[in-house]
């Protein structure tokens, strides 16, 4: 939020002045004293230092790359799978796993009762927030910008649009994806937040 500090950003505002304070006392002490003050141990910093290693660089970007194409070809499988509806899921467990399929595959379901369909396209922007490459499994979150726009929900059989009116059609969308056994990295997560905007 603006104007708020960030917890670092607050604690490093502590270190701060929890150091000039040790500094004043030890500069009060001796100029009040005949003895030389003994040395007081800094603060220790409440964000220890992490050391990467090239290696480690490497395989967080290669991370960054597998995510990003597995988060595409989720969206690209997911609107395909829609359009039908495809109850099974088409392509969608070639890049989506549990708990997001199942959620997927169950709404493809209800759609398919009720006989709906999504038709058009959406457009969307993905980025990758954070990657863990240090231990297993690993995992890595996404923040995308979703824009259902021009992806309506219509009556199939008559192409009549069925989604409740005045929802927001751009808005954030956060996820995670994680690294299965044969290297393939699906996307486990994917969580819309329709109350923010972007």
């Amino acid at each position: 939020m603006p104007g708020t500090p960030s917890a670092a950003g607050t604690a490093a505002t502590r270190v701060a002045t929890s150091a000039a304070l040790v500094s004043l006392t030890l500069l009060l002490t001796t100029s009040c004293t005949d003895k030389p003050a003994k040395p007081t141990a800094a603060p220790a910093s409440s964000a220890p230092s992490v050391a990467t290693s090239p290696s480690t660089n490497a395989e967080e970007a290669e991370a960054r790359e597998k995510v990003l194409a597995a988060y595409d070809g989720y969206r690209k499988a997911y609107v395909a799978a829609a359009a039908i509806p495809d109850t099974s899921g088409g392509k969608l467990r070639d890049f989506a796993a549990d708990p997001l399929l199942s959620l997927i595959r169950a709404d493809l379901q209800t759609n398919a009762e009720q006989g709906y369909i999504l038709k058009g396209k959406p457009a969307w922007t993905v980025k990758v927030v954070n990657v863990n490459v240090a231990k297993r499994p690993f995992t890595a979150e996404t923040e995308e910008c979703f824009d259902s726009t021009n992806w309506k929900l219509v009556k199939r059989s008559t192409g009549k649009p069925a989604a409740v009116p005045g929802q927001t059609m751009k808005y954030l969308v956060t996820g995670e994806a994680a690294q299965f056994d044969d290297g393939r990295w699906l996307i486990r997560v994917n969580e819309a937040h329709r109350d923010q905007p972007c």
